[in-house]
């Protein structure tokens, strides 16, 4: 059975430290086939949908063969007494494989999701001044802006993102908006395009990495 394993530098267990030689077949002898007892003995490996709970920026994503006795708590641990570790894969070897399957939620951005600040931008355009400005009413109809900080304002950024991992939700609580259309989405492609907005009461901007790049007073 293909699963996947997460390890960092030298093919080593990010917790355990242990190292692995890819090919060789390990046996866990004193496997715990108990389902109450957590993190016991065993390999450990998850499915794709699991990745985005063990992957790091750094680490390294392996696909591996388990066999044997089992315990799966979910996608995110599961426990087997016999494990191969394969080759090491790509990033775009593992969103190929993620894209090929069909999930309830966007599977590859919670493994990898986008960084704004890593995306170079010089300018903003009349397009994504717009989307700030259908931000701001969106702002308006979910937050009390009044007495909001940029803080609070740049964090409605994060959770706007944080929603785009759940394409399959067609009504969010709290704003009026078109059935199966997520009303965050202005902010989600501005995230995308290396902009994050933000509020201080009275100014809206936009920054992308290093500076602000446009604003404008209500």
């Amino acid at each position: 059975m293909k699963r996947y394993k997460v390890l960092i530098a030298g093919k080593i267990s990010p917790y355990k430290k242990m190292k692995y030689v890819s090919g060789k077949e390990y046996v866990c002898a004193n496997f715990d086939a108990d389902i109450s007892v957590d993190c016991s003995t065993g390999y450990y490996a998850t499915d794709l949908d699991g990745l985005c709970f063990a992957y790091r920026p750094g680490m390294s994503i392996y696909e591996c063969d388990v066999d044997g006795q089992s315990v799966e708590y979910d996608q995110f641990k599961m426990r087997y007494e016999r494990f191969v570790l394969g080759k090491k894969l790509s990033r775009a070897e593992v969103v190929s494989r993620m894209r090929s399957r069909a999930w309830d939620w966007d599977v590859e951005h919670a493994t990898f999701p986008v960084d704004p600040f890593k995306i170079k931008r010089t300018r903003v355009t009349r397009r994504e001044i717009a989307l700030c400005e259908t931000w701001a009413s969106v702002w308006d109809s979910v937050w009390d802006s009044v007495g909001a900080s940029v803080w609070d304002s740049v964090w409605a950024s994060v959770w706007a993102y944080t929603s785009s991992l759940f394409p399959n939700i067609t009504k969010w609580e709290y704003i009026e908006h078109k059935q199966g259309k997520n009303p965050y989405q202005s902010g989600i492609d501005l995230w995308h395009a290396g902009l994050v907005p933000s509020y201080d009461g009275e100014t809206w901007r936009l920054h992308n990495r290093d500076k602000i790049l446009w604003e404008a007073a209500e």
